[in-house]
């Protein structure tokens, strides 16, 4: 297989990855948004000495937390080796996923603010 096939085989599985997570992510976010709690993982009791609160961040936890951490690093690895930036959608979710302390909102509204900011961005697409 040439370096041409190789790149071009990578960039299909990038595409079909990057779709993947855009499934999975803005149904996560509504059902955050709606009072569904751990995508963002705020509580953090996963860390936790205590192995109830262990056990309690593992049934809280949102399934699809660690299926859009898996794919973003193998989308972010995808990226790397085709010599492209950062995928945005995935550093986002970086980003509002460190949002923790006592003044910062909580999964809900950060849930509701990450549809409104990926709402306004297709607005802005739609109208380009």
């Amino acid at each position: 297989m040439s370096k041409q096939q190789r790149l071009e085989k990578a960039a299909r599985r990038l595409a079909l990855l990057e779709d993947e997570y855009r499934a999975i992510l803005v149904p996560a976010l509504r059902s955050c948004a709606k009072g569904y709690l751990g995508l963002f993982n705020q509580n953090n009791y996963e860390e936790s000495l205590d192995p109830y609160l262990r056990r309690l961040a593992a049934r809280l936890a949102a399934p699809e937390r660690a299926d859009l951490m898996k794919r973003g690093a193998e989308i972010e690895s995808l990226r790397a080796q085709l010599v492209m930036d950062s995928f945005p959608l995935h550093q986002r979710f970086l980003a509002y996923y460190a949002m923790r302390g006592p003044n910062m909102p909580g999964e809900t509204k950060l849930a509701q603010a990450f549809l409104a900011e990926l709402d306004e961005k297709a607005g802005e697409e739609a109208g380009t």
